[in-house]
């Protein structure tokens, strides 16, 4: 009995995880899509540095799931079969959120001539017929670092636990310095080409090197690095608002990956020390991919923020609190959209298909 309560609170703490990363991700869109996010985030006030610290996020909210994947997969497999089904959710919601919009232009709701919409339907349908698009870019690299994971997990089981660290370090460590210097000089360093790939490879390799060796940090650690990590962001985040280092340099809040990776791992660490056992936990956190997959569309992602616009409360001290708030109400919503969703298509098509 003891050992699967054991079980049940490493899953809630894990799960609780999944459900704060993907709110990162959607505090992340809230900002960065908002049609106002430019002039938002270079007016040189307190609002604007505090909204380009939130902006990255998202990248922080993707470094922890595929530090949650390489925990998990280097002592669990995963399926063939779950992954063939995860990319068929994807694909069908695509598909279902392009019949959406001919409905609303069926109904008179919009029409081709609203340029948002237009742009949205054209980079929508570019998804649905090519895979290979950047809006694709998070399903694309989870299910291929997971297909190879049987190879990843293989070779950090089998390298020398002292060599593997060096080696997470020293490899880590230069990538990220290479990216920093040469991103504007060499495509293939740039995060939103194959860079990403390596990225996420290497946060994956560190998951699963943290399960395999059930490494843990205290509290008083994982708190510091957390609050170290931000700081840093927070510091860059002036530096791009009040001298416009980003706009010269390209490298602004959004893609400082090297911070989000520390402060994603520092998180990781927090929530691995918990002990929750909430069955309610699990059930939310089941619906996170459904959640991505129907908020992050390029024809959802150019309506959705029209919808939740924190612009409207730049000049209020609510800015500080609606992307949290927003961000709470667009999981709920596409929770119970993805449960509907699943129940009376996905599930069958992807049952029938696999």
């Amino acid at each position: 009995m003891r050992k699967e309560e054991n079980r049940l609170n490493r899953e809630s703490n894990i799960e609780l995880l999944r459900i704060v990363a993907m709110l990162m991700v959607i505090v992340c869109h809230c900002i960065g899509w908002n049609p106002y996010f430019s002039s938002m985030t270079q007016d040189g006030s307190v609002r604007s540095i505090f909204l380009e610290s939130l902006s990255g996020l998202g990248k922080v909210g993707v470094h922890i799931f595929f530090l949650i994947s390489g925990y998990f997969t280097i002592l669990k497999p995963v399926k063939a079969k779950s992954l063939a089904k995860i990319w068929i959710k994807g694909y069908l919601y695509k598909v279902l959120i392009a019949l959406f919009a001919f409905t609303l232009l069926a109904v008179g709701y919009t029409s081709i001539r609203d340029n948002i919409f237009s742009e949205g339907v054209t980079m929508h349908f570019l998804e649905v017929f090519n895979p290979t698009t950047t809006e694709w870019w998070f399903l694309s690299t989870y299910i291929i670092i997971m297909v190879a994971s049987p190879f990843i997990a293989n070779v950090v089981k089998k390298v020398k636990r002292a060599k593997m660290k060096r080696f997470l370090i020293i490899f880590g460590f230069l990538f990220y310095l290479a990216s920093f210097l040469f991103r504007l000089e060499d495509p293939i360093l740039n995060f939103d080409g194959f860079g990403t790939y390596i990225t996420y490879l290497i946060t994956f390799m560190v998951g699963a090197y943290i399960g395999l060796y059930k490494i843990k940090l205290s509290h008083q650690t994982t708190y510091i690095w957390a609050i170290f990590s931000y700081l840093i962001t927070l510091a860059w985040s002036i530096a791009v608002v009040k001298f416009g280092f980003g706009t010269g340099y390209r490298y602004d809040t959004w893609n400082n990956h090297f911070t989000h990776f520390i402060m994603a791992l520092s998180i990781f660490f927090m929530f691995l020390n918990l002990k929750i056992n909430m069955k309610i936990i699990n059930v939310l956190a089941s619906y996170s991919l459904g959640v991505y997959l129907l908020h992050n569309s390029a024809l959802s992602n150019r309506y959705l923020w029209k919808v939740f616009d924190i612009h409207i409360f730049y000049n209020s001290y609510l800015i500080y609190f609606a992307p949290f708030i927003f961000a709470v109400v667009v999981y709920l919503l596409c929770t119970m959209l993805d449960y509907v969703l699943s129940k009376i298509i996905v599930n069958r098509v992807a049952n029938l298909l696999t």
